[in-house]
């Protein structure tokens, strides 16, 4: 500890003799009112500086401090010492402070104040200072708000470690801390002591300290914390239960049974913790426990008949709910845990029942009337199900799940006003607006009311960025207004949040999907399902990714195992229908789509399925049928132009079909289908030019075509180019070797080259792994008259 400038009783003295001087001074012969000079001075110093001198409250008492650094304060060490809540007020408001640094040689300390904004005062060196300058002194004096005081720098005394500086300015209590300023509204220093029995001397602390607190001041030392009072165990644990901290009941539980094992609420408790974590044959032994301890305790019976039914042995369930409406006939909770149960298990007009006897026995208790409203929301009973939310806030409900339902239920109507929606919001944390908003933008979007939506959810992300299912929200509103890329975007942020969560790993595998990126559509949805593997909605996004990739069988077996889960609503069953037509299974799917005609409204997307299914049967007629309601159902959708056309094609109404198809082509150019079966109906038409034309475009955008490529051979050599029919019959032979119906046209497409040889050799090939094929290519070449076909081998 550095040794102080001046002994205490050598201070004292000199304090004395000033202060009587200052007494003489003052005396009736020669005292004078302050001059209008020093009072337009005050005035001017105390505008400039008040914003940035603030009053320190603590738990006894108060002192003053001045803002020294952004959300820095300066003060005495006296008045923040061993005190464990610290304040600081301003005019605009009142915020938490902490110790953060000290200089406790010289009784200055520092506070850290996040929060405040006020700005720091410049500081004036002690070494420029002299004696007899005016100085202004503002602090909050018996606490009664800030005031300033003049007077005059009456010693300045260099030391060690930093100067000594006494002013006249008059203090009180509660100025300790406060500022001494000159005429610029500099700080000067920070009073800490009045000196002798008056008012008017003053010590202060100089600002060059408050410089090397900002700079190097040490910590603070550690606040002692008396230790709590020991809780009832009883209030403690129902505490714990009502707050759900079941880690800490247990512990708390295991503790209280330590020490009194014969207490048989522990023991339920106990019970209930273990019960929560999962280990539900451990929480019924705890319960049996406990009622073998007290068997007239209806908690324990309760709770005994409630892991009961978890356990599946409903009849042992009902006995122990029984027991406890028997010791206490006015008992709610069990009524209320059937309801539970009854609900769970898609039983509600039987939990409807038991819910309303619960709430006639206590109708009071906000979360039976919240259990009511989740029951009527299951059947159906949306007016029902607002007027018990309404009933449970009413009764003074604080769960953010009444407001959310109440929410998306009053948006689902329409009803959702803007009024409406800020009363719900009053008073609400920032997480609880978040998830009323997402119920808001969930039931906005379930309506159609995408801007509502979009805002909503937008609002909810602002407030919750870490929610995941504010930005799962927000992608789907993207997904419906086609902003596919934002969405995937918004879906990956809500897996970074939570990614294990399958819901999010589905919705972007679906966005990806779409945008055609396969392989981590797969990726997405294989992940929900590892997570997951019944989860319904991962199972019906692969079914449809397996399906468009071809991989029927697999496609097959993914919608019947979502389907034994939960059925499969009719759009879906379409799908399936579709992968038993790709498995050959045309009955199986035309049986599947038949049940689904029968449903109201019918699904459009049954119409190209039903079409496709037909057609497999050899029966285009239907096919057609179905073609053109899908065509009325949407003009705009190339698929249905195309399915119509191919139709009319294998019904061999090659004008119609051409017309059809060139529709399709048009609606969607990047069509491959459309073009194939373009090309196809033009060179049946025997229009080959616009056949070579359609073909080559089809392959252009899907060269792997070997369909498309075997029309194009086709029509090359019927418009007498054997050159490049045979161009491109090579290159079906490089995608498929051995391909023999591409060995037949080289052989022919030579021989109507001239090139015997070539064709010999060609054919050979044909002959030696297909006999029956080389002798009808022969009998081919020789019907059309190809020069040397005669001489092919026989």
């Amino acid at each position: 500890m550095r040794k102080p400038l001046f002994s205490s009783r050598w201070l004292t003295a000199l304090a004395l003799v000033v202060w009587g001087m200052s007494a003489w001074a003052a005396s009736p012969a020669w005292s004078a009112e302050p001059s209008a000079d020093t009072r337009d001075d005050a005035r001017r110093v105390f505008d400039r500086v008040a914003p940035s001198v603030v009053t320190v409250q603590v738990q006894d008492g108060h002192g003053s401090g001045v803002v020294v650094a952004p959300g820095k304060v300066a003060t005495n060490c006296h008045v923040v010492r061993d005190e464990p809540v610290i304040r600081v007020v301003t005019a605009t408001g009142e915020f938490k402070a902490a110790w953060t640094a000290q200089l406790p040689d010289v009784d200055l300390c520092l506070l850290s104040v996040p929060e405040l904004k006020a700005a720091p005062v410049a500081l004036r060196r002690s070494d420029s200072l002299a004696v007899g300058e005016p100085v202004h002194a503002v602090g909050n004096p018996l606490g009664f708000g800030l005031a300033v005081s003049s007077g005059l720098l009456t010693i300045v005394q260099k030391g060690e470690p930093y100067a000594l500086l006494v002013a006249t300015a008059p203090q009180s209590p509660g100025s300790s801390g406060g500022g001494l300023f000159d005429r610029e509204g500099r700080l000067l220093g920070l009073t800490t002591a009045v000196l002798g029995t008056g008012q008017n001397l003053n010590k202060i602390v100089v600002a060059d300290g408050v410089a090397d607190l900002l700079a190097h001041g040490a910590a603070p030392p550690p606040a002692v914390v008396p230790p709590e009072a020991e809780r009832h165990r009883a209030d403690l644990a129902e505490e714990l239960q009502a707050s759900s901290s079941w880690d800490k009941l247990e512990r708390h539980a295991l503790a209280w049974t330590a020490v009194q094992p014969t207490a048989a609420l522990a023991w339920v408790y106990l019970g209930q913790a273990q019960q929560t974590s999962g280990r539900k044959q451990e929480a019924e032994a705890s319960f049996r426990r406990a009622l073998a301890l007290d068997d007239h305790l209806p908690f324990a019976w309760l709770t005994l008949g409630d892991v009961l039914y978890d356990l599946n042995r409903p009849d042992e369930a009902e006995q122990a709910l029984a027991k406890a409406e028997s010791l206490w006939p006015g008992y709610p909770e069990p009524a209320r845990t059937r309801a539970r149960i009854l609900l769970a298990a898609k039983q509600p007009e039987a939990a409807l029942a038991q819910i309303r006897e619960s709430l006639r026995k206590m109708p009071e208790r906000t979360y039976a009337w919240e259990q009511l409203g989740a029951i009527q929301e299951a059947l159906g009973h949306r007016a029902e199900a607002i007027a018990a939310y309404t009933n449970a806030l009413r009764l003074g409900s604080t769960e953010a799940f009444t407001k959310v339902r109440l929410a998306a239920l009053a948006a689902e109507d329409g009803n959702a006003s803007p009024a409406f929606r800020a009363g719900l919001l009053k008073g609400a944390t920032a997480a609880e607006e978040a998830k009323m908003l997402v119920a808001l933008a969930d039931a906005d979007h379930k309506a159609g009311r995408y801007a509502q939506a979009e805002e909503a959810s937008r609002k909810a992300v602002a407030l919750a960025p870490d929610s995941a299912r504010a930005w799962n929200a927000l992608g789907g509103v993207l997904v419906a207004t086609q902003r596919l890329d934002a969405a995937e975007d918004a879906f990956g942020k809500a897996i970074a949040l939570e990614p294990a969560e399958p819901a999010w790993l589905t919705n972007r595998a679906d966005v990806r999907r779409t945008r055609k990126k396969t392989d981590l559509a797969f990726a997405d949805v294989r992940a929900a399902l590892a997570l997951a593997p019944n989860d319904v909605w991962a199972l019906r996004t692969y079914g449809i990714l397996l399906l468009e990739a071809r991989a029927y069988a697999d496609a097959d077996a993914a919608f019947a195992r979502a389907h034994a889960i939960e059925a499969l609503p009719p759009e879906y069953v379409i799908y399936w229908a579709d992968a038993r037509q790709g498995r050959n299974d045309a009955d199986g799917a035309l049986k599947m789509l038949r049940e689904v005609e029968k449903t109201e409204p019918v699904p459009r997307a049954l119409n190209l399925v039903m079409a496709r299914v037909l057609g497999r049967k050899g029966d285009f007629q239907g096919a057609l049928v179905y073609t053109e309601r899908a065509v009325s159902a949407d003009p705009t959708e190339s698929v249905a132009w195309s399915s119509k056309g191919y139709a009319l094609l294998k019904l061999n109404r090659l004008g119609e079909a051409a017309e059809a198809l060139e529709t399709a082509v048009r609606l969607d150019p990047q069509l491959a289908n459309g073009w194939i079966n373009l090309g196809e109906a033009q060179m049946r038409a025997l229009k080959l030019g616009r056949a070579i034309e359609a073909l080559e475009k089809a392959l252009s955008l899907v060269p792997s075509a070997s369909d498309a490529r075997m029309f194009l051979v086709q029509s090359y050599m019927a418009a007498r180019l054997p050159v490049k029919a045979r161009q491109q019959a090579e290159k079906l032979l490089e995608q498929q070797p051995g391909h023999l119906p591409a060995l037949g046209l080289i052989t022919m497409a030579y021989l109507m080259e001239g090139n015997n040889a070539a064709a010999t050799e060609t054919f050979l090939k044909l002959r030696s792994t297909a006999p029956p094929t080389a002798r009808y290519v022969r009998e081919r070449a020789i019907a059309a008259g190809l020069p040397q076909a005669s001489s092919l081998p026989e």
